[in-house]
């Protein structure tokens, strides 16, 4: 039997969870194990479920997206935590990735990209949407400063 990978996604839309739950579940080997859509949510849904990977919009935390990542990572420090958000974040993208976050893709269009994500993070590759990559001057040199030598390689992609 395979093994299967466990979802948690924190939205504050439920259009779009419902969205990405459908695409997810496509896969034989993935299944959604929850959804939230605020902080409180999903810090207690992390710790309860301990998923392989959570996908969290940081806009489900109102205003302190770095926080609500902080709070998720301590409650699941085993679970690789990818952003997916539809606000531009590109002033934020090398403190969400110091705080141990593995991927960031934007919403628009939402597309089984997030497939080749979940994956990706899960073989150790970071993952970053291009046109965010391209927003962030040097930003292979800013996410892999502190350690280039083990940190993974770069995965951009869209």
């Amino acid at each position: 039997m395979l093994d299967t990978t466990t979802i948690l996604i924190i939205d504050a839309h439920p259009s779009v969870r419902n969205a990405l739950r459908a695409l997810i579940e496509t896969e034989s080997d993935i299944v959604v194990v929850g959804d939230g859509h605020d902080f409180e949510s999903a810090v207690k849904m992390a710790h309860t479920l301990q998923p392989d990977v959570i996908i969290l919009d940081m806009m489900s935390a109102s205003k302190d997206g770095i926080g609500m990542v902080r709070a998720v990572r301590r409650s699941s420090p085993k679970s690789q935590i990818i952003i997916l958000t539809d606000h531009d974040y590109s002033n934020r993208v090398v403190d969400v990735f110091r705080e141990g976050v593995r991927g960031f893709l934007l919403k628009d269009p939402l597309s089984a990209d997030i497939i080749a994500a979940i994956r990706g993070v899960l073989d150790g590759k970071i993952i970053i949407h291009r046109e965010v990559a391209n927003a962030i001057p040097g930003a292979t040199e800013l996410l892999f400063e502190n350690q280039p030598a083990t940190m993974p390689e770069l995965f951009p992609f869209a």
